[in-house]
């Protein structure tokens, strides 16, 4: 039942009648919110909302969407400038490692075995949340089947999943 108007209305009405700190973080997605047009958009709203700080962010972890891909540290100091000068922002993003230096990583196939801890994945979106090229990602899966740390569904509805092997 949630609608963009309702939750818009309802950040207006409590940095309206909150009387302590407000922070408010604002993740950004590459191709879905980060374009000029809809940066200024979001400017024209929180402009004149009682903020203490805006927080700019973005999908820095493997997000469940793999729509969902994080923008990269030059491209959110850009998108800062276009925010009105007057307000206060922070970004918050931890760009301690570069997203396309994940690709290389040594350690692909724990944070293989750490995604499909939390829930069974398809091929593709595993490679778009560990940031690898889907044949990279392919070479490590065919590895770890075959040390049978980790399987492929059994399941005539999850046929393209892979799961651990427990």
């Amino acid at each position: 039942g949630l609608n963009v108007k309702k939750v818009l209305d309802g950040i207006k009405r409590f940095t309206k009648d909150f009387r302590g700190e407000i922070r408010l973080e604002i993740m950004l997605v590459k191709s879905i919110n980060d374009s000029e047009k809809e940066i200024k958009k979001i400017n024209e709203f929180v402009k004149d909302l009682k903020i203490n700080k805006i927080e700019l962010n973005t999908a820095i972890r493997p997000p469940n969407d793999p729509q969902a891909k994080p923008l990269k540290k030059d491209e959110l100091l850009k998108i800062k400038k276009l925010f009105d000068p007057d307000l206060k922002l922070e970004i918050i993003s931890d760009f301690t490692e570069d997203y396309e230096e994940k690709i290389f990583r040594k350690d692909l196939e724990q944070r293989i075995i750490d995604l499909l801890k939390r829930r069974p994945c398809r091929k593709e979106e595993m490679a778009v949340s560990l940031g690898v090229h889907l044949n990279e990602l392919l070479k490590y899966l065919n590895l770890l089947v075959q040390r049978k740390r980790i399987k492929k569904s059994q399941k005539s509805s999850q046929k393209d999943f892979y799961i651990l092997n427990l």
